[in-house]
């Protein structure tokens, strides 16, 4: 996950696959996330496995 929108910006953190994540914010192809223990950060929306 990155500091902002893009692949210019900073990687902050990482998730595994599995991790569940709620979607605070969108801009164009990119959200900003929130993990369940308060880690945030922009995902590219392709990486994300969306439930129904």
């Amino acid at each position: 996950m990155r500091s902002g929108p893009g692949t210019s910006n900073d990687v902050v953190t990482q998730g595994k696959q599995g991790d569940s994540v709620v979607i605070r914010d969108e801009d164009g192809d990119w959200r900003y996330v929130e993990f369940s223990d308060g880690r945030k950060g922009w995902i590219a929306d392709f990486l994300l496995d969306h439930e129904d």
